[in-house]
């Protein structure tokens, strides 16, 4: 029971943490001095190519891109693979049965199966590693702000930040709670014990969340809500965004030409 206790910890606390960046965002690094609004759609440029192949020497150059970028942003390594290891290592959990079929009374190896579950595997990685790397460069302020610059509809907007809002307090409740328990526990649990005081601590999570939540809203009718207008970041095109828009395009070009030859 205590491996439970300790996977809901770990797994709280890195969901937690997946969403406070606030230490990495101000640093003098490469992705944090270029403006959002072209950060965040070279971005998602370079997030879509992983996505369009399965072929390995294409997805192979993305692991040096993402390097760069870690290294330019002055990102640790640790950390960003402390953020990114576990949804590749899940989505190849559940693709290996791929690598396997049943043959008479046995089972038979596939070695094109493992290939494309770590094929699979790679895209995933890719892909969160370089939204992981939006997130750590990108104070919350200045991605909304990029989104109603692109006139994306109101409503998503406040969706999303509302969803930023109450989940990093959902988190912060949930870690709150565990550790609570288990600094009152002087004895090892039965299972039915621990069943029990699960429940228990999922009603008063339940509970926890609604108050902070009715203040957290509260407070922020209090100053103004969702009426007042938003500011908006100047726009800057430095020779840096000039850098950035001519190397994800000569990427992007080098992508393409690859795929057709």
């Amino acid at each position: 029971m205590d491996l439970i206790d300790k996977s809901l910890k770990e797994a709280t606390n890195f969901f937690h943490n997946f969403f406070a960046t606030e230490k990495i965002v101000y640093r003098d690094g490469f992705l944090q001095k270029l403006d959002a609004r072209f950060k965040i759609p070279g971005m998602l440029v370079l997030l879509i190519l992983p996505l369009s192949t399965f072929d390995p020497l294409k997805l192979s150059p993305m692991f040096f891109l993402i390097a760069f970028f870690i290294l330019s942003s002055k990102i640790e390594p640790k950390l960003f693979l402390s953020r990114v290891w576990l949804f590749p290592l899940f989505s190849f959990i559940v693709v290996l049965p791929k690598a396997f079929f049943f043959e008479g009374w046995g089972i038979g190896f596939s070695e094109s199966g493992l290939i494309y579950a770590l094929i699979f595997s790679m895209r995933v990685f890719i892909a969160v590693s370089i939204l992981s790397l939006v997130i750590l460069t990108t104070p919350f302020s200045e991605i909304i702000s990029t989104l109603r610059f692109f006139r994306v509809p109101e409503s998503f907007i406040s969706v999303l930040v509302l969803t930023y809002r109450y989940i990093t307090l959902t988190f912060s409740e949930m870690l709150r709670i565990l550790l609570a328990r288990e600094s009152r526990r002087v004895k090892r649990l039965s299972f039915s014990e621990v069943w029990k005081n699960g429940g228990n601590a999922l009603g008063v999570l339940f509970i926890r969340i609604l108050e902070r939540s009715e203040r957290v809203y509260l407070s922020s009718l209090s100053r103004g809500g969702f009426r007042h207008k938003p500011y908006t970041f100047p726009l800057k095109f430095r020779p840096i965004e000039a850098f950035f828009i001519t190397f994800v395009s000569g990427f992007v070009w080098w992508f393409i030409w690859e795929v057709h030859v």
